[in-house]
């Protein structure tokens, strides 16, 4: 090689040099590892104690705390910390040595990066008068997942407790996009200042991001379904698309939590109702499995999802609360054929986006179902100091065919349906 090549080889290489300097100068700053990407948003709410989780846009530096909690019960006096564990980009802080029934603020930080300031109530240890939320099937369509959510803040008291969701947070639960677009972007506002308790719906089916997202209440080793107690009352949620059959693990353990309640309240959530006008109509499955063990046990209420509406039942003592009017889009939809189903033990239905309030006071429990215009959709109230009503005995109901007609006996049980496959997400598009 000569000399002029090699002069010639050099010189390029520095322009080179030269070059992919400027560019980099001019270039925008690649995002810090512990930029806060989502959230932060709350889990497990206690007495003494509560979980706060955000994701960060990347791995934090090798060495490196991924970020930490710092709170007080003063919006400008911050001086408690909380370290944060981290797993697959999420941050998780646990806050411990809580005051009972106290309002608390708190910042989530990863490097230079902050959240803004949330709040939450501790949970009370004696009985008094407090509030949780109740929506569900938010799935789908973010503006108008927005728009019950801005509802909530706007129209609600603002001494909620939690919000307890239904499930169906989103179309398809693997795909990791659509937690961000359609539940965590919506829902932000709502979950800053709420912790929250997911049911496991048949759009989530089980995917790794409903258990990486969320760690819910309990000591148990399923965390698809979990029961908790708070103030006066206890929470048992189950997972309908697991097996609920009697002798199925689940089905021992609902047994169980129910048998052991010795609360004055006894609340039951999960994602498909037994009772339904809607367009699934009544769940043959958890109509045949569920309804004797909650009968028998005395529950309260039930609040379910699935079907796209608002709709009130009540049946042997037990209020259904079908709350699923949480953005996704209502029934019925364009170009869908339903099958009406009879539900002799319909009180109130009603398609339309809604939350519920729920306030329980020492022995009453009352339920506001509120519309997005903050409007009042229905209420009702159960009072335990008064001797409860008798049972109205009506048969179990056709599972297909039209409305029923006032005085017409309906006839059942609802068939069993056969199994679709479980976490698809696609085994129907309502």
């Amino acid at each position: 090689m000569t000399w002029a090549k090699l002069a010639w080889r050099a010189s390029a290489t520095v322009v080179f040099v030269v070059l992919a300097a400027v560019a980099f100068a001019q270039a925008p700053p690649a995002p810090s590892s512990a930029a806060i990407a989502k959230g932060p948003w709350l889990m497990r709410p206690a007495t003494t104690s509560l979980t706060v989780m955000w994701e960060l846009a990347g791995e934090p530096a090798a060495g490196t705390v991924p970020g930490e909690v710092a709170y007080g019960t003063a919006r400008d006096a911050l001086t408690q910390k909380a370290a944060a564990t981290f797993d697959k980009k999420t941050a998780t802080a646990r806050l411990s040595s809580l005051k009972p029934d106290t309002r608390y603020y708190y910042r989530a930080r990863s490097g230079e990066a902050e959240s803004e300031v949330g709040t939450f109530l501790t949970a009370p240890e004696q009985a008094k008068t407090w509030r949780f939320l109740v929506y569900g099937d938010t799935r789908s369509s973010p503006k108008s997942h927005a728009a019950v959510v801005a509802a909530m803040m706007k129209h609600a008291e603002a001494d909620q407790r939690f919000v307890l969701n239904t499930g169906d947070m989103v179309q398809r639960g693997r795909e990791y996009a659509q937690w961000e677009e359609q539940f965590f972007t919506p829902a932000a506002p709502l979950l800053l200042n709420h912790p929250l308790l997911p049911v496991m719906g048949n759009h989530e089916g089980h995917a790794d991001w409903y258990y990486h997202f969320f760690d819910v209440p309990g000591s148990g080793k399923e965390e698809n379904y979990y029961a908790f107690d708070y103030a006066n009352a206890r929470f048992v949620v189950i997972d309908t698309e697991a097996s609920t059959a009697p002798e199925s693990p689940q089905g021992r353990w609902i047994e169980q939590e129910l048998k052991g309640n010795t609360r004055d309240w006894l609340f039951v959530s999960y994602h498909k109702p037994a009772l339904s006008s809607g367009a699934h109509g009544n769940d043959a499955v958890v109509f045949r499995d569920l309804l004797p063990t909650l009968e028998k046990h005395h529950v309260d209420a039930v609040f379910a999802g699935h079907d796209h509406n608002y709709e009130r039942s009540e049946k042997d003592g037990i209020v259904h609360v079908t709350a699923g009017g949480g953005g996704a889009p209502m029934n019925p939809m364009p170009g869908l054929k339903l099958k009406a189903k009879a539900n002799p033990w319909s009180k109130v239905y009603r398609n339309a986006f809604h939350f519920c309030q729920v306030t329980v006071s020492g022995k009453t429990m009352t339920c506001e179902v509120i519309l997005t215009d903050g409007s009042k959709l229905d209420e009702f109230t159960i009072d335990k100091t008064r001797p409860p009503a008798p049972p109205v005995a009506v048969p179990a109901p056709k599972s297909e065919g039209p409305p029923p007609v006032p005085g017409a006996k309906p006839q059942g049980p609802p068939p069993v349906p056969a199994p679709a496959p479980a976490g698809s997400g696609k085994e129907d598009d309502y």
